[in-house]
């Protein structure tokens, strides 16, 4: 993921990805608005990754089924607790 530094003097204001930061930390170039918006777009789907594992655990505590999760996933209940279930979370 592209993220801002705060110290450039390392790097000679170049990131490891190949892009040119100004001084403050923001890229520059052709390409910087594209890389953006892919950087925050990866973001989205990192933070909307994690609010799904969260509301799945929480509808298993809650006593929600397997089968009832996959359904409103529109996956089976064996799909549903492969992606979710405990073994899962263990080996993350």
């Amino acid at each position: 993921m592209v993220e801002a530094r705060d110290d450039d003097s390392l790097t000679g204001g170049v990131d490891p990805q190949g892009a040119q930061r100004d001084g403050r930390g923001q890229e520059e170039g052709p390409d910087a608005d594209q890389r953006c918006r892919i950087a925050a777009a990866a973001k989205a789907v990192e933070d909307a990754s994690e609010s799904l594992r969260q509301a799945v655990r929480s509808a298993r505590e809650a006593g929600l089924t397997w089968a009832t999760i996959g359904e409103v996933l529109g996956v089976t209940k064996q799909a549903a607790h492969e992606r979710f279930g405990r073994s899962r979370r263990s080996s993350s």
